[in-house]
């Protein structure tokens, strides 16, 4: 008797402690904010996303002009759309999964380059506040070379084909932050 009253009691004092951990409801929000790649083919700008239940569908958007005083100048624009599904909710984080695809353009004096490439991150999404949050990803990169140079890279690839990257050869990664409405 005594063995079982003493685990009641414990028990009782345990789950008078205990929190409700209800996920956070994102379904319809929608979350404006920055978004920094820092994979070698990532892209960094204004992010938006958009909550349909469990899936983030949502897009980045970035620009590089470079305007020298003598010469070609460089007008670059990078953009990237993905859509990431919530595999683990909680009230203060998810963590979702899902495919980012990434393109760039770039136009240098009368030549011009595209380029592509295909991340599949896992992300961390915090919640600061109810409607501020903090998220971090990494994952697999998927480059799709031309054999020109790819605005994605900022540099000149050796040939054509695909480069899979992960951990040191390419780290696929970005932080970022949204405001919710």
């Amino acid at each position: 008797m005594r063995f079982w009253t003493g685990r009641l009691v414990l028990l009782l004092i345990l789950s008078c402690g205990a929190t409700d951990l209800q996920a956070r409801d994102m379904d319809g929000k929608l979350g404006i904010g920055y978004g920094q790649g820092l994979s070698r083919s990532g892209v960094s700008g204004l992010a938006v996303d958009y909550w349909i239940g469990y899936v983030k569908v949502g897009a980045l958007v970035g620009f590089d002009m470079w305007l020298p005083d003598e010469g070609d100048g460089t007008t670059e624009v990078k953009a990237a759309m993905h859509v990431l599904y919530a595999v683990a909710r909680a009230r203060h984080a998810n963590l979702n999964i899902g495919i980012r695809g990434n393109g760039g353009f770039e136009v240098f004096g009368d030549d011009q380059a595209t380029g592509f490439g295909i991340e599949l991150p896992i992300e961390a999404e915090y919640w600061v506040t109810e409607h501020v949050s903090l998220t971090g990803h990494v994952g697999l990169t998927i480059d799709l070379l031309d054999g020109k140079s790819n605005p994605l890279l900022d540099e000149v690839e050796p040939g054509e084909g695909v480069r899979l990257s992960l951990g040191a050869t390419g780290f696929a990664g970005g932080v970022g932050f949204r405001f919710y409405f």
